[in-house]
């Protein structure tokens, strides 16, 4: 992680500490309390961060594996045509090669 994110999460974990301690003196309820749903928040929000982030590399991994594939079967194609083509260019080459020696 980089500096710069671990000061925003330090800088967010303090700004959220603060708010609760206000949100305790405000209602009365336990700080504890607070702080235990704060943190079941968090780390629910941080799980999600994770399944998106790995939704994010299947699609990644799922569009370049298409791309291979298309790839592939193009390469199969256009080699095919080549060696029809070849063929064809065997069938004709020959057939006006003996119709110009048959006159």
């Amino acid at each position: 992680m980089s500096d710069i994110r671990k000061a925003h999460d330090n800088y967010t974990t303090q700004t959220i500490l603060k708010r609760i301690q206000e949100e305790s003196d405000r209602t009365g309820e336990s700080y504890e309390t607070i702080k235990q749903s704060t943190d079941r928040i968090k780390s629910s929000l941080n799980t999600q961060n994770d399944i998106s982030e790995t939704l994010n590399s299947s699609k990644r991994q799922l569009f370049f594996m298409k791309i291979t594939a298309n790839a592939e079967d193009l390469f199969f194609k256009s080699g095919l045509l080549f060696y029809v083509l070849v063929i064809l260019y065997i069938i004709v080459s020959r057939t006006i090669v003996s119709w110009f020696f048959s006159y």
